[in-house]
């Protein structure tokens, strides 16, 4: 008698717990997030600067380099072999070759 009530019971409350999900406004997973950035606005600031650095003596690279230097970036095609795409997330880059 006992199983029969639980089994009941349990019946009853999943029931109400079914009727009560299909009252309540369901959600699609992908929502909108404009509630952040409708306050973004406010909190943006922007950043002078007085001067520009000179980055050569951080990175090392005469600016002449930087400035007349053609470079090519590019993601390398795969072999006609491989049939996987797990390594070819790499970029490359080619620099163009100057006489010295």
């Amino acid at each position: 008698m006992a199983a029969a009530s639980m089994s009941a019971a349990l019946r009853q409350a999943l029931g109400a717990r079914r009727a009560l999900a299909s009252w309540l406004p369901t959600r699609s997973l992908s929502t909108s997030t404009w509630w952040l950035t409708k306050d973004r606005a406010q909190d943006t600031q922007l950043i002078t600067v007085g001067e520009k650095l000179d980055s050569t003596p951080l990175t090392g690279v005469p600016e002449e380099h930087i400035k007349t230097r053609k470079v090519q970036i590019f993601v390398p095609t795969g072999n006609n072999m491989q049939s996987g795409v797990n390594n070819r997330k790499k970029w490359k880059m080619e620099f163009d070759t100057r006489e010295q």
